[in-house]
């Protein structure tokens, strides 16, 4: 089951659609906000952050998505990731950038819709996420 979904993207409307619908399809999941790749970055990194899900947009101010896949895909110390792409680019080239990672698993053109949720949580699901909390420190005392 998925628990906590990071939502990485710089529209603060798109926040509010995002947090509803995931919300509207399952109210336990959290939902976690960052409005850059960088705020997401120090979010995971730095900040103990385990999402069982991220949902990247790629046109950003500052970090975008791109350099945040090529920061977490290459630096040592952050988990794999489970991520997909929620984007307004329907460019054929980011469609096959993005492929280039393992770590995305699937590419969804913006906005999204309650009827993506489901494909959504099953992609999460298939890769074996779920049934953790959303935090380094929930999951140390958890296990404590």
């Amino acid at each position: 089951m998925v628990q906590s979904i990071l939502v990485i993207d710089d529209s603060i409307a798109d926040h509010f659609l995002y947090k509803e619908v995931i919300q509207s399809h399952d109210s336990e999941i959290e939902v976690h906000q960052a409005y850059d790749g960088q705020e997401g970055y120090e979010m995971v990194k730095e900040g103990g952050l385990r999402p069982d899900l991220i949902l990247l947009d790629i046109n950003m101010p500052g970090m975008n998505g791109f350099e945040l896949l090529d920061k977490i895909s290459t630096e040592a110390g952050i988990p794999t990731l489970t991520i997909v792409m929620l984007t307004s680019s329907g460019l054929d080239d980011d469609k096959k950038r993005a492929s280039d990672y393992e770590c995305v698993k699937d590419y969804i053109l913006k906005p999204l819709r309650v009827t993506d949720m489901d494909n959504i949580l099953q992609i999460a699901r298939s890769h074996g996420v779920g049934g953790h909390s959303g935090d380094a420190e929930s999951q140390s005392s958890a296990s404590n």
